[in-house]
């Protein structure tokens, strides 16, 4: 089952190049156990306060076009990993979740995604199409790829692994991304949750809030 899809090449390359050097610049001083901590919120009908919201604008094209007339924002947080990426990936497997603001069930987005902004022969995304097991080869990979835009189901359990460990089950030979650069060690993303509701807003980490400049200001739009 292909739940995974992607899109290479998502934006021009002045475009995706300036921005990869902003969220380097934002980033290179965050401990990681600490950045993807930080999760902010964008109505689409609100106009972009930094880059990160202002890129999303432009993703958003490419998403099904079923999702693309349902979801009303997004969820955004950074990433940046250091080899070995799958051993300080703080989450594990994991699902993304969010209360609904009326039933305050925990639900799910429409669509998540990443945003690439480094390639890297390790560390790949792995989506799994049931429960969060590698040996059931129940799942589907992504090696990070520049300037590539991937896309799942919102329901879905994922997680960063490594090249040895989806090598064990032989299929990284199926799922390994043409290399559109040199890889790199440093693993740089930025992911996104597509929503058709904003998900209440509560307390704690990994709680979306809205984009104020105070965390990341290089981000800022100049």
């Amino acid at each position: 089952m292909a739940n995974l899809k992607t899109v290479e090449r998502a934006m021009p390359p002045d475009t995706f190049l300036d921005f990869r050097n902003v969220v380097h610049e934002a980033t290179a001083s965050m401990d990681v156990g600490k950045l993807y901590h930080f999760a902010f919120w964008h109505d689409l009908d609100a106009s972009p306060t930094n880059y990160v919201e202002q890129v999303a604008v432009d993703l958003l094209d490419h998403l099904p076009a079923e999702a693309k007339a349902e979801v009303v924002g997004f969820e955004w947080w950074l990433g940046r990993l250091e080899f070995p990426y799958h051993a300080n990936f703080p989450f594990k497997a994991h699902q993304d979740v969010g209360a609904n603001p009326v039933t305050l069930a925990r639900e799910h987005p429409s669509i998540s995604s990443v945003y690439y902004l480094t390639t890297n022969d390790d560390g790949p995304l792995v989506v799994f199409n049931g429960q969060p097991q590698i040996e059931a080869k129940d799942w589907e990979a992504y090696f990070p790829a520049e300037n590539s835009f991937v896309m799942f189901p919102g329901t879905l359990w994922h997680t960063v692994s490594s090249r040895e460990e989806v090598q064990e089950v032989e299929k990284v030979e199926e799922v390994t991304a043409e290399p559109v650069a040199q890889p790199s060690q440093t693993r740089l993303s930025v992911q996104f949750n597509w929503w058709t509701y904003r998900p209440k807003v509560g307390e704690g980490a990994g709680v979306s809030k809205d984009y104020r400049g105070d965390i990341f200001p290089e981000l800022r739009i100049r």
